[in-house]
């Protein structure tokens, strides 16, 4: 009798352990954080101002987007080039190097030359037109080869820039884009930046609480 009810303990046993692994709770896998890029404010500032801009005077410029681009030289000649008058005008606000300068060439408030197309085929954003007119144009120090890394020091600096700017006139996240977005088949600049990634960010800095712009 006793040999019985062992047996019958054991199998019993044996079958609720059994049961138990075929019904475990599948355990989901962790969730990933995003990749958060920290804003870092620039050590060297500087102003230089280009000739090539159109002044909107006393009144406030409406703004809604803004357009990055790729130098595809060097920080000097890019600077250069964006800083002297040329028959046809070519400009932008800023300009920021792999080592982290910003450079700030035409006013926030005043229109630059940075994305306008061409005549047979202006550039335009969500089926609008004027994007000159209409944005904040700024310059990434890159080859724009697909393969010249952006640094860490110059994303932050951008993502910096770009955070007070979108605060300041409510800018979202998608509209922060790229040459090539409001002037496509023409131009490929940015290539290779890291805009999924930058606009999560983006979007995290504008929506934390007791931030400044």
């Amino acid at each position: 009798m006793r040999l019985l009810s062992w047996l019958k303990s054991w199998l019993s046993s044996a079958r609720d352990k059994r049961l138990a692994s075929i019904n475990a709770p599948v355990t989901p896998p962790p969730t990933l954080k995003p990749e958060i890029i920290r804003m870092t404010e620039p050590a060297v500032r500087i102003y230089q101002q280009s000739p090539d801009y159109r002044s909107h005077g006393d009144k406030a410029r409406s703004i809604d987007l803004i357009v990055l681009h790729c130098t595809e030289s060097s920080w000097a000649s890019a600077l250069a080039w964006l800083t002297r008058k040329d028959e046809t005008p070519v400009s932008a606000h800023y300009q920021i190097g792999k080592d982290g300068r910003l450079v700030q060439m035409v006013a926030v408030n005043d229109m630059a030359f940075h994305a306008g197309g061409t005549k047979e085929k202006p550039s335009s954003w969500r089926g609008r037109g004027g994007v000159n007119a209409r944005s904040i144009g700024v310059e990434l120090e890159n080859k724009n080869d697909g393969k010249d890394p952006y640094t860490k020091i110059q994303i932050e600096v951008l993502l910096w820039l770009v955070y007070r700017k979108c605060k300041a006139h409510g800018i979202i996240p998608q509209d922060v884009v790229g040459h090539c977005d409001v002037d496509p088949g023409r131009k490929i600049d940015p290539r290779g930046f890291p805009f999924d990634v930058f606009r999560t960010s983006l979007a995290h800095h504008l929506n934390q609480q007791g931030e400044t712009a």
